[in-house]
């Protein structure tokens, strides 16, 4: 029980942060500083439906290369590949909200605004090399560090990252349906795609005392695609779409209904990690309740207002 509430306490600390970074983006308008490419921000059913092939197309493409590498024990390839495209991931995404952070305590914080006075020379190199610092840590606490929930708020946070950057140049429809979609993609990889064959066909190997030859354990290999606490793990792409949800609903309706979110999607993380998982194999897809119960209140204080 207590290692449950460690992971919910990682999902709940992803949608507080997401409500922050939308906070920062929406302060310094963020939208209009990013290119929406290769998405297109427009509300059109085309428009729309064109996101969601994209959105679904990297998925399933980069789902096929991971399960291709580990099927094909190319262990090697696949964490030279998984180091270079996370690191440029947080690289890009957090000296982006670093370098909000940092003009946002600037403009809060008197004792910071002594950087101000410094010469501008001084200045600009500070204002451009703590972001750089910032990121070079978090892919530190990512990769390096041996502590395993250290680990796992590095890896939620370039995911909420990863989430509020799409709610910023995605429009509010597309963020919807977008969700919808990426939870019926979940379902089906889990339970008749290549992320339940993957991991039956582990627990297969072992279950007969027979050590597949792409092991080590999946979730060594996908180490920063996946946070573990305990026996419990989640997939960074859930906490992207927990979090682009989050900000979307911040980012077009305001604070007090981006809270209404987080209840529904704590709760059914919970029903999945508590009931599905439990009878279903042992594992769950961590989208399809918490997005199901999140759209219907999204969409309804959308309609209503």
């Amino acid at each position: 029980m207590v290692k449950n509430l460690r992971i919910v306490f990682i999902v709940l600390y992803s949608l507080l942060t997401a409500l922050f970074l939308s906070h920062l983006a929406h302060m310094y308008n963020l939208e209009s500083e990013l290119s929406s490419e290769p998405y297109i921000r427009a509300e059109t059913p085309s428009a729309i439906l064109y996101n969601v092939f994209l959105t679904l197309a990297i998925v399933s493409i980069t789902g096929f290369i991971l399960f291709t590498l580990i099927r094909r024990a190319k262990i090697n390839v696949l964490r030279a590949v998984k180091v270079a495209l996370i690191s440029f991931l947080i690289l890009v995404l957090t000296s982006l909200f670093t370098s909000l952070l940092l003009m946002y305590l600037l403009e809060k914080t008197p004792l910071l605004s002594i950087l101000l006075l410094l010469p501008h020379e001084v200045s600009d190199v500070l204002i451009i090399a703590l972001p750089i610092a910032a990121s070079v840590a978090h892919i530190y606490m990512t990769f390096i560090c041996r502590n395993e929930l250290v680990n796992a708020l590095a890896i939620a946070t370039y995911g909420t990252e990863a989430g509020t950057y799409l709610a910023v140049i995605l429009p509010q429809s597309t963020v919807i349906v977008v969700a919808v979609a990426l939870a019926l993609y979940d379902l089906f990889a889990v339970y008749r795609g290549f992320i339940g064959k993957l991991v039956d066909e582990l627990r297969k190997g072992v279950d007969q005392g027979v050590k597949p030859h792409y092991l080590p354990p999946l979730h060594t290999v996908l180490h920063g695609f996946i946070l573990k606490l305990g026996n419990v793990g989640l997939g960074v792409g859930d906490i992207v779409v927990y979090s682009m949800i989050v900000s979307s609903m911040y980012l077009n309706l305001g604070l007090t209904y981006s809270l209404l979110m987080v209840p529904p999607l704590i709760a059914g993380f919970i029903v999945t990690i508590r009931v599905l998982a439990r009878r279903k194999r042992g594992y769950a897809p961590a989208l399809p309740i918490p997005v199901l119960l999140a759209t219907l209140i999204y969409i309804t204080c959308a309609v209503l207002l």
